[in-house]
């Protein structure tokens, strides 16, 4: 296999896995999201419904972009980490869907947010090493993601 070939598989493999965790999302939040959902007491600032799958449908093409990128600038044994700490948000991640909306505890899917908040802060740090690209392009994620904590925390707060 070429380097080019390796570099589109990659890609292709990269994006496909953090579109893979949205569509896991959004299929395990559809009951929670119109049985539940509306019935709770939303933050202030909470945008309309509709807006949040485009959100994150563009937030996890560039997520896996950030990790082609990454990637694609690596240096074997520190990747490890890299790949670890991607690997750790992604999964908690899609674990926030299952907890707030499947399980319906808005206190475990805020402890998630946490956690979530913080691996992903590490993680750009640590893609930053590799590539400045693979770094920018998680800072759409972290803002909204940060975003997402305070409406989650506020969720908790007034339900």
């Amino acid at each position: 296999m070429t380097e080019r070939n390796k570099n589109i598989s990659a890609l292709i493999i990269f994006v496909g896995l953090c579109v893979l965790t949205g569509l896991f999302s959004s299929f395990i939040m559809t009951d929670g999201l119109k049985l539940w959902y509306p019935d709770l007491v939303k933050a202030p600032f909470n945008p309309p419904d509709w807006l949040f799958a485009p959100v994150w449908s563009v937030i996890y093409i560039m997520m896996g972009l950030a990790l082609w990128f990454a990637w694609k600038e690596r240096k074997e044994e520190s990747f490890r980490v890299a790949g670890v700490l991607f690997t750790v948000q992604l999964f908690l991640n899609g674990l926030w869907s299952f907890l707030f909306f499947y399980l319906q505890n808005p206190l475990a899917g805020f402890v998630d947010i946490l956690c979530l908040d913080l691996v992903l802060i590490i993680t750009i740090a640590v893609f930053y090493r590799f590539s400045s690209k693979a770094a920018w392009l998680l800072s759409p994620y972290i803002t909204w993601l940060l975003f997402a904590t305070y409406l989650n925390g506020y969720i908790v707060y007034a339900n």
